[in-house]
């Protein structure tokens, strides 16, 4: 890797990146515990019916868990409330908000699941988000024989398998703008579920976590230690926007090329030398709007190796604009990479109309 490989970013790109604590952290974001409940209560509406419904026409499936989804007399009590519970940590309020997320769990309503994790955010702060998301339910989409979707619920090792990072991301966001005593607090809470934890919360924790290397690692680990079915938990390619060693996440992606969404993340994460586990990433893709996505990620990495991948794409039609900006934005990368491509497939080829054109605005 030559010695003037860069990452050059744009605004658009940094967005998509996951927020990384730094020393000096992000703006605080405003939260409002009273607007936080009222979306919870309106979420709620939207799926309170439904899933009865669901629950009661749902086809038995052998090996189903019967979930008894009658919510507790202080769940129904909170919701007739329209002000944010008082006493957040007290264990009837946050049992009773655990049983409506675990509801929203169920019925995979993620943006009840989001205003609820806005909620504890709100009143609580980022301990108590960890706290109750730690210890949430988690299920799974299965088929059965008749290929009818069913909803289960995963006990023991394998109980993990879909830790729905999504509300994660907003602690990762509320952690990015802690000063260090707030920090320092949310953490200590954070080793203790970590430490006691299965491998969906340790991977959960480390990916809301980035500057803690030690738990990234050892979640890293965990993921492709453990062997269930052929492929990898899939709680383990969110880590690739925790990660901070290129050769851990090259770990990652030889099982597991996948997580176009954490492209980005990885490049925030390990610069330049992210560039060859995004094209491994590229290879795997099928669909020109993944394939679209993995390039806007390599296209931030400006050397000779993200170069000579752009070059080999320049005759490919439903690609060839994502390459056109990158040799615009990296000019001198251009000649030694799109140079021999030109010369091999001759003079009317994109490469060649590409490098003359490139020369062209040079002069």
């Amino acid at each position: 890797m030559s010695d003037d490989a860069r990452v050059v970013w744009t605004p658009k790109m940094r967005k998509r990146a996951e927020p990384r604590r730094s020393a000096s952290p992000a703006k605080r974001i405003k939260r409002d515990a009273d607007k936080a409940w009222q979306e919870v209560r309106k979420n709620w509406l939207l799926i309170e019916a439904p899933c009865k419904a669901a629950v009661k026409a749902r086809p038995k499936s052998r090996g189903e868990v019967t979930i008894d989804m009658k919510l507790t007399d202080a769940a129904v009590e909170l919701l007739l409330q329209k002000k944010a519970p008082r006493g957040p940590f007290d264990p009837v309020v946050l049992g009773a908000t655990r049983g409506l997320f675990e509801y929203a769990s169920w019925a995979n309503h993620m943006d009840t699941i989001d205003a609820l994790t806005n909620h504890w955010l709100a009143a609580g702060g980022a301990t108590l988000a960890i706290e109750a998301l730690s210890q949430a339910p988690k299920y799974w989409w299965a088929f059965d024989a008749g290929m009818l979707a069913v909803r289960l619920s995963l006990t023991g090792d394998d109980k993990y398998f879909d830790m729905d990072i999504g509300p994660w991301r907003l602690v990762r966001a509320e952690l990015a703008t802690l000063d260090d005593k707030a920090y320092a607090a949310a953490r200590e809470v954070a080793a203790r579920c970590f430490e006691t934890g299965d491998i969906g919360v340790k991977s959960a924790i480390a990916f809301a976590f980035p500057g803690e290397t030690k738990w990234v690692e050892a979640a890293v680990d965990a993921c492709l230690a453990h062997k269930f079915g052929r492929r990898p938990p899939r709680c383990t390619t969110p880590l690739l926007a925790s990660v901070s060693d290129a050769k851990l996440a090259a770990k990652i992606v030889a099982v597991a090329p996948w997580g176009i969404e954490w492209c980005p993340s990885l490049v925030d994460g390990v610069g330049v030398e992210a560039a060859p586990l995004l094209i491994r990433i590229f290879d795997e893709m099928e669909r020109v709007p993944e394939k679209r996505k993995v390039l806007e990620s390599l296209a931030l990495i400006h050397d000779a190796k993200a170069a000579d991948h752009f070059a080999t794409l320049a005759d490919e039609q439903a690609l060839r604009a994502v390459v056109f900006d990158y040799f615009e934005a990296a000019p001198e990368l251009a000649r030694a990479s799109l140079g021999p491509v030109a010369e091999k497939a001759g003079p009317k080829s994109e490469a060649a109309k590409l490098l003359a054109h490139l020369k062209t605005k040079k002069h």
